[in-house]
């Protein structure tokens, strides 16, 4: 090949014209000089505008062909580095830049090639692993309970699919509207969404209080005695009213056994919940025919006199009788009791106390609670004396209280002792009709109904040698004492969780200094009557996906139709393909956005162009009594800082650039799974660029042309 092969064609008619010039002479140049005559300025020009013009395509051609590729192949290398995009680098340009590509695609392919054989070693090498995991999920999911795994801040580690339908129960949003086809049917299956979800806080679920209340019994078993099963149970309701049991267990840890003298806390707890509400109402209709068969049996023993029918007649009463007290024992399932040492309910007790006491809690006669076991509903009694104890401080201004617990064969009592002022029986018996409230907050008992649960009794009494006033609760020892099994532990489980949920520690710094990576995002996207909420246009529907531990969980989507109130316009159903006929009878914006709010609760919402859904949201705060303050990421502006040189940051094309399939295009669930997926191939690109935290995301967005900092 020629050197002058590989050169473009604007170089060569330069070249060409260069040595045309040089072969006219000096003697031809000159002539061509005198013949112009009076136009030689005109003609210099002419010759200085063929010059640059041919040297402005000179370089132009130059540029293109052996600089202008590169911007393009660097940002091709980023993509391939960051693992989201494979195959070879296609970008036109010349001779070199083609022979460099060629190079680096043979590289690229090694890599491939290498990166499927390490895939190969880890599928071969996880294959047990994952059917392991299969195996255990069956198992799980045969449970006759629901069963939830939660971290010690309460994030739901793990889940069944009977806790996910007792979620969706226990829901009490929306309750009318989750039940048909399309869109609304999808809703139906993910009832509950908003409740119950990987990374989730069963403290939004659950009474937060008993919740509380049962991890830190739970924390103090553990530490007073790490080889002793730490389980507790309470009682809680549901959004419609229902009744839930839980039973919850400490999980120790990964140790094998825990060193002499040192402490591990638990790791995680067990969660196993039953509906109780179903076998309540049925026992109730069995205790009322029981009652009525009683009843019948009474007549019929009152009307006949014969000898001879009124015995059997008097069995039939006696089994009914029975049958009754049966019933009514069985419905006191309601207020399930948990067998607790006498020494741990007063550590426990005394803690409380110390938090509503100016002095600390004294312990008397603490030795006589050694071997004592109580059936008690911990968090009501522990929190009924607390209330108590604040009273006496408010209005009788105690300023420090005493306990003590002493036994006989079959019965405790439990002293609430205190120096200070006479109190009238009168009064004490009005204080045990009173709504208790601790640190300013409703319990929603009384007295009298704690003393109900446990079958006890409650009085005040005087010492009067000492000037000492108590108040004394009677209550029944347990039944039986069965020896504690060996505490849970996790060390011969085996790894079932992809993402290792149980070894993340929370993280005290702010949400701007997370990394991208550690946090708990929603994507959503909303479909809407038209483009200017400001002028009446309305939301028609919302679809999101959670993306938690890297992994977007599209079976915990939420998908809902809203009927906006008014008509759809014609123009824009063939983009968004829902009709009038579909949102007629969904419900409206005021109920379907306090149940996303729920959804979204606790994690950072993320939208392509969020701008425009965010006003739609901000729009109906007021109305709909929810505020939309967490933090907002936008995939349009985060594709600019990721890649500033990229034609365009439309969802498609980011589609395409990125090599996402898109599935169900311009439905609000669609966009979000894809949304989402973009996200994910984001958080790499980004920390390329030295992006890896929420704070760093935003600055950056706020600085890109088309943020507002632009």
């Amino acid at each position: 090949m020629s050197p002058t092969a590989a050169l473009p064609r604007p170089v060569l008619l330069l070249w060409a014209a260069v040595l045309a010039w040089s072969a006219l002479g000096a003697l031809g140049g000159l002539l061509i000089w005198q013949h112009a005559g009076a136009d030689r300025g005109g003609l210099t020009v002419l010759w200085s505008l063929i010059w640059a013009g041919g040297l402005l395509a000179a370089l132009r051609a130059l540029w293109l062909r052996h600089l202008a590729p590169w911007p393009q192949v660097a940002q091709a290398l980023k993509l391939r580095e960051a693992g989201g995009v494979s195959g070879d680098i296609a970008v036109a340009g010349g001779a070199p830049v083609q022979e460099l590509l060629g190079s680096l695609n043979r590289l690229l392919q090694r890599q491939r090639q290498e990166r499927d054989d390490l895939q190969g070693h880890i599928d071969r090498a996880s294959a047990s692993v994952a059917r392991e995991k299969q195996r255990l999920a069956a198992l799980i999911d045969e449970l006759g309970h629901s069963l939830v795994v939660c971290d010690p801040e309460g994030r739901v580690l793990l889940y069944n699919q009977q806790a996910r339908g007792m979620f969706g129960r226990l829901s009490g949003h929306l309750s009318g509207h989750l039940s048909g086809s399309g869109a609304s049917g999808q809703s139906a299956a993910r009832a509950g969404s908003e409740l119950l979800g990987l990374g989730r806080s069963l403290y939004h679920a659950l009474d937060a209080r008993l919740l509380a209340h049962a991890i830190e019994q739970l924390v103090e078993l553990t530490r007073r005695d790490p080889a002793r099963t730490a389980r507790t149970r309470f009682v809680t309701t549901g959004g419609q009213g229902q009744l839930v049991r839980v039973q919850i267990s400490a999980v120790r840890g990964l140790d094998a056994a825990p060193q002499p003298g040192a402490t591990s806390d638990p790791q995680a707890y067990v969660l196993l919940l039953d509906d109780l509400t179903h076998d309540l109402a049925r026992e109730a209709q069995n205790q009322s025919s029981v009652a009525a068969w009683r009843g019948l049996a009474d007549e019929a023993l009152a009307a006949l006199h014969s000898a001879s029918a009124t015995e059997p007649l008097a069995r039939l009463q006696a089994r009914a009788q029975a049958l009754q007290d049966s019933t009514a024992q069985q419905y006191s399932v309601r207020w399930p009791l948990q067998e607790l040492s006498a020494s741990d309910l007063l550590s426990l007790l005394r803690r409380q106390m110390d938090r509503v006491m100016p002095r600390p809690t004294d312990l008397l006669e603490a030795a006589a609670a050694q071997g004592i076991w109580l059936s008690v509903d911990s968090y009501a009694l522990i929190h009924m004396l607390a209330a108590l104890a604040e009273r006496l401080k408010d209005e009788r201004d105690v300023r420090f209280v005493q306990l003590r617990l002493t036994a006989t064969d079959d019965t405790a009592y439990l002293d609430l002792i205190w120096l200070g002022q006479a109190m009238s029986t009168e009064a004490a018996m009005a204080w045990e009709q009173d709504a208790l409230t601790l640190q300013g907050q409703p319990l929603g008992f009384t007295v009298r109904e704690v003393l109900a649960r446990h079958h006890a009794a409650f009085w005040l009494e005087r010492e009067r040698t000492l000037q000492q006033l108590y108040f004394r609760l009677q209550l029944p020892l347990a039944q039986t004492e069965a020896a504690p099994p060996a505490l849970t532990t996790l060390d011969a489980r085996p790894e079932f969780v992809d993402v290792d949920l149980f070894t993340r520690q929370a993280s005290d710094t702010a949400l701007d200094d997370r990394p991208l990576t550690d946090l708990i995002y929603t994507v959503f996207d909303t479909e809407t009557t038209g483009l200017h909420p400001d002028q009446g246009d309305e939301i028609i529907q919302i679809g999101a996906v959670r993306v938690v531990g890297g992994r977007c969980l599209a079976h915990e989507g939420y998908e809902q139709l809203v009927d906006p109130g008014q008509p759809i316009p014609l123009a824009g159903i063939p983009i968004h393909g829902i009709t009038d006929d579909q949102v007629r009878g969904q419900p409206g914006i005021a109920q379907v956005l306090p149940v996303f709010h729920a959804f979204a609760r606790d994690s950072v919402l993320v939208a392509h162009n969020a701008a425009f859904d965010m006003r739609f949201l901000m729009l109906k705060e007021g109305v709909c009594r929810v505020r939309f303050d967490q933090p907002v990421l936008d995939t349009m502006l985060l594709s600019w800082v990721a890649q500033p040189d990229a034609p365009s940051h439309s969802l498609d094309a980011l589609c395409e650039r990125l090599q996402i399939a898109v599935v169900n295009r311009h439905t609000a669930l669609g966009d979000a799974l894809v949304t989402a997926q973009v996200l994910l191939r984001l958080i790499p690109l980004l920390a390329t660029q030295g992006i890896h935290t929420l704070g760093q995301a935003r600055q950056a967005s706020q600085r890109s042309p088309l943020g507002r900092g632009g």
